[in-house]
């Protein structure tokens, strides 16, 4: 980051306790003068010690690192204007160590926001925080590898994910698990860093909730394979431990390799379930958007695909409604006369079933709704449960878009506060939101 310098003062290390010696700060050195605003600490220590770490104002890290083998790493954040840092380390309260770090960034106020776009957003268990995935490298100043935990006041939880860890690629679906305590995450990505540690993970994960990997779901190396653009774009389990994934994958190895046409479920050990959806049969493009009706059980599927083939073939305008046994329901969306259009290709970034009120909310990218009449609608829209334009939500012509007579932007993410009443969406930065009004 330009305009920013950390200098390391020498090392003032305090013994305190026979333990003293088993803790020092060898990295930063001294005499470091790098660039950064971002600065990883590490040392010697005695095995399987927790150490405490103290902050200064304007500084932001895990309140806790463990001693492993004898050794410790930890990556800090610094930001704010200039002044002296003083962080301190302490290992069972016995010994302690100090370094003092000069931070200088003139007097510029730290951005914030995201670097790159939020593709998919969900809250945990109580609401208490948002994860935050997509294909950005920092929250204001504070670098992070696309995926992140957003505290209330809208910073940065460090202790989730921080620094260099996170996933190589964009993440692209997030979906939160209360009753496992798991977090779901697909993308483009084929690789995951946590504590200096990468494992290949083929565009979908599951991760505890202080962001480490879950194996036992799908082990590293196995996933879904191909070219670069490859990704998982949509992630919903139906609450009996099976998980429904949407993505422009075409094929799923686990062991052994299954071609999956864009749409598989997978069972709580991480097996295709080929009585869902047979193999080479399913959408006929991209499934990008998936939501649970649990009273019903039924999976809405969105997507930039125009037909559906499970034996049946059916014409579809990018949404439709599946059964478990990967059924499409054409009285929700009869064939090819009901559904969302755009001057290019339709696409249905996410959906999300309001259950109370037998609602679906729709995001992505599409211009009108066709039932019989084509509506204008920009990228947003909320349907009834008999698949029919609810218009008391927007009306003709309402949604995000640049100004008021140009085309719609898209809508990347949705999250529903069903207690508030209160719609959250994100996508490309939109200046003008219509309702009724210009």
């Amino acid at each position: 980051m330009s305009g920013c310098m950390v200098k390391i003062n020498p090392m003032d290390v305090a013994k305190r306790g026979t333990n003293a010696s088993s803790l020092r700060i060898l990295s930063p050195a001294a005499d470091d003068t790098s660039v950064s605003a971002y600065k990883v600490f590490s040392g010697t220590c005695a095995a399987g010690k927790t150490i405490s770490i103290g902050y200064p104002a304007n500084a932001w890290g895990p309140p806790t690192t463990t001693c492993t083998g004898g050794t410790f790493s930890v990556g800090i954040n610094f930001y704010g204007t200039d002044g002296s840092r003083a962080v301190s380390f302490s290992q069972d309260g016995s010994s302690a160590a100090q370094r003092n770090v000069s931070y200088s960034i003139g007097n510029a106020v730290p951005a914030t926001g995201f670097n790159c776009a939020v593709n998919a957003m969900v809250f945990n268990t109580d609401k208490s925080q948002i994860y935050v995935g997509g294909c950005f490298t920092s929250v204001g100043q504070l670098p992070v590898n696309r995926i992140a935990r957003i505290n209330p006041d809208g910073s940065l939880d460090p202790t989730f994910m921080t620094g260099a860890e996170g996933f190589d690629r964009p993440v692209n679906a997030l979906y939160w698990d209360s009753s496992q305590s798991k977090l779901y995450v697909g993308g483009a990505f084929t690789s995951f860093t946590k504590a200096g540690v990468a494992v290949t993970l083929n565009r979908i994960a599951r991760l505890n909730p202080d962001g480490t990997l879950d194996p036992t779901f799908i082990p590293p190396g196995a996933g879904f394979n191909g070219s670069y653009g490859i990704a998982v774009n949509a992630i919903q389990p139906d609450g009996l431990g099976n998980v429904y994934l949407g993505g422009n994958f075409t094929s799923f190895t686990n062991g052994t390799t299954s071609t999956q046409n864009y749409l598989t479920r997978l069972t709580p050990g991480g097996a295709v379930e080929t009585a869902f959806v047979g193999a080479a049969k399913g959408f006929g493009y991209y499934v990008t958007g998936l939501t649970w009706d649990a009273g019903n059980s039924r999976l809405f599927v969105g997507g930039k695909f125009l037909s559906y083939n499970n034996g049946v073939a059916v014409t579809l305008k990018g949404i439709t409604i599946l059964s478990t046994a990967g059924v499409a329901d054409t009285t929700f969306m009869p064939s090819g006369t009901r559904g969302f259009s755009y001057p290019f290709l339709v696409s249905i970034r996410q959906m999300i079933w309001d259950a109370a009120n037998s609602k679906l909310y729709v995001g992505g990218e599409f211009t009108s709704y066709v039932n019989g009449a084509t509506t204008s609608m920009n990228s947003l829209a909320r349907l009834n449960a008999d698949g029919t334009l609810d218009s008391a939500f927007l009306g003709a012509g309402d949604g995000p878009g640049l100004t008021a007579t140009t085309s719609t932007y898209p809508v990347y993410a949705m999250l529903l506060d069903a207690a508030a009443s209160r719609l959250y969406y994100s996508g490309i930065q939109d200046t003008y939101y219509n309702k009724g009004v210009s």
